[in-house]
């Protein structure tokens, strides 16, 4: 299976490009949705309270359903997007672990312990929608800063990286790149503009 760039010229594969070729039993394809989609997942469990551990377990399973339900027919593009549906996987699959978590505590109840409450630390189902899309914004962000380093010079990266999401101050950046403090400015607005333009196309094709 060939990945091409888009129409809009990015790199990025496309979402329906991975489904396909997942149909298609690539596994090629599997393997990028598996490095786009788990990190999020990951991220998305860990910030509704799971601990690390408890986190790469939900999503492993949520890829694994996944991968079951698209297989067997499950998803369909004309009645909501991917996100949407990954998140109910996510969803499911977290639900399920925190019960066999619940159920594991049950059996140790009367051990004493010093650690705050599990339960307590799980954040309120009902801001996991909210959670699981500021995390999807995040991702499609991060993919934008992938893409754009293909466009800038290595300095006008760096300059970006450390001034615009590192946050470092732009006298010291400047100072050590032996650059103008004018043209750190100029690297972040250069590149945030790129990704300004290129973010609403990484949402269709993501």
């Amino acid at each position: 299976m060939r990945y091409t760039a888009s129409e809009s010229g990015m790199t990025t594969a496309t979402s329906t490009t991975l489904l396909a070729g997942l149909h298609d039993g690539c596994e090629r394809a599997w393997r990028r949705i598996v490095e786009r989609y788990r990190p999020c997942i990951v991220r998305f469990a860990v910030r509704i309270g799971l601990d690390p551990e408890d986190s790469q377990d939900a999503a492993q399973q949520t890829l694994i359903a996944f991968h079951r339900s698209y297989a067997a027919g499950d998803y369909d593009r004309e009645k909501g997007r991917l996100r949407t549906w990954l998140f109910a996987i996510a969803r499911n699959q977290t639900v399920s672990l925190i019960r066999r978590r619940e159920r594991r505590c049950d059996v140790h109840i009367h051990q004493p312990s010093d650690q705050t409450d599990f339960f307590a630390r799980v954040a309120e189902e009902s801001s996991w929608e909210s959670v699981w899309e500021e995390e999807w914004q995040d991702a499609m962000l991060r993919q934008c800063l992938a893409e754009v380093q293909g466009v800038f010079d290595a300095k006008t990266l760096d300059l970006f990286w450390r001034y615009a999401y590192r946050g470092e101050p732009a006298e010291e950046v400047a100072r050590e790149q032996n650059v103008s403090v004018n043209a750190v400015y100029l690297a972040r607005h250069r590149v945030l503009n790129r990704i300004r333009t290129i973010l609403p196309q990484m949402g269709e094709i993501w």
